[in-house]
């Protein structure tokens, strides 16, 4: 149902853009598109060739696109690989966690100084309790992406490629120890 697809896509906001809160028409339209029309032709191109595919899906669009979970569940010789819960990135310009950011009211972009002056201290203090946040939300956003496999498809993906890697992502899939291969790692 293409109206369903546009009322989903329409509610992300920061899907490819890391500035929290501007839409971002491009990534709209072009979701929009793929689960509406794109899609459906590769998928009659590729089933009446009878051709195997790897689909690099991210969590978020297959809870989104049912119809297309089951199409691609009755495709004889289809992988669906995980391609992250959903098209972010996991960093803004400054490095900080974009879902940190967002999340904290706080955040402020200027550091206060710390009672002895060194404001120094408080802004490494700061960035490293940003980085850490920003491993934490991407590794639940693998862990929830895995979720969401083995719960539409009844098992767990065993390729990954985040799209967008962060110089943790590799160690977090490792870490995971359930992917047979990374693609984000040539």
């Amino acid at each position: 149902n293409s109206s369903n697809n546009s009322n989903n896509n329409s509610n992300i906001n920061n899907t490819t853009n890391p500035e929290i809160g501007r839409r971002n028409y491009m990534a709209e339209s072009l979701f929009d598109y793929g689960s509406r029309a794109g899609f459906w032709r590769l998928h009659r191109m590729l089933t009446s060739r009878k051709i195997p595919v790897t689909v690099f899906a991210a969590g978020m669009a297959l809870e989104r696109n049912p119809q297309i979970c089951s199409a691609m569940k009755e495709a004889p010789d289809w992988e669906i690989a995980s391609q992250g819960y959903r098209s972010v990135s996991y960093c803004n310009k400054q490095g900080n966690s974009a879902a940190t950011t967002a999340a904290s009211p706080s955040a402020s972009p200027s550091p206060s100084p710390s009672r002895d002056g060194d404001s120094d201290s408080t802004a490494a203090a700061a960035a490293a309790r940003a980085a850490a946040a920003m491993v934490k939300t991407e590794k639940e956003h693998i862990e929830r992406s895995v979720a969401i496999h083995e719960k539409l498809f009844g098992k767990r993906p065993v390729g990954f490629c985040q799209v967008k890697p962060t110089s943790n992502t590799r160690a977090l899939v490792v870490e995971d120890g359930g992917f047979l291969y990374d693609s984000d790692s040539y």
